[in-house]
């Protein structure tokens, strides 16, 4: 699918073209879309927040790791996707550079009531930690889990 083997997208008209893939998938998949995960690294968390929070894609949560924060996020986009029981979890690392602007993120998701996980890596940047897959799967458990 688009972006297959390379590691950026085209910043032209990304969200139409992040909907397209979406729908060749479930398309071509079998998909259970009430348990769709919107996930992404750095720029990658920038466009799967915007996406989950206008609900463009309709995700039951999103796996955001070392998210470049968007800071022009509309207030009434975190109420909504509360609402709608949006689950996020956050991973960062302690010495990244958008250190400050992801735990704004963390503040925000908070004060809206959005359920969150938000993990912060000792002495790691804008990067993966060691024990990647665990906390992946950690992750994915908090927002597939049922639980309040």
């Amino acid at each position: 699918y688009f972006g297959s083997y390379s590691r950026a997208y085209s910043t032209e008209k990304w969200n139409e073209r992040i909907i397209e893939v979406y729908q060749q998938i479930i398309a071509d998949y079998s998909v259970d879309t009430t348990q769709v995960i919107l996930a992404g690294p750095s720029a990658g968390s920038y466009h799967s927040l915007l996406v989950g929070l206008n609900n463009t894609i309709p995700a039951k949560g999103l796996l955001l790791s070392f998210a470049v924060y968007p800071r022009d996020s509309d207030s009434t986009l975190f109420i909504k996707a509360a609402k709608r029981g949006l689950k996020v979890a956050l991973l960062c690392g302690e010495n990244d550079w958008a250190i400050q602007q992801q735990k704004k993120l963390g503040y925000l998701l908070d004060t809206y009531g959005i359920r969150n996980r938000f993990v912060v890596f000792p002495e790691e940047g804008h990067g993966f930690p060691e024990n990647w897959p665990y906390y992946l799967d950690t992750s994915v458990d908090f927002i597939i889990s049922d639980d309040e």
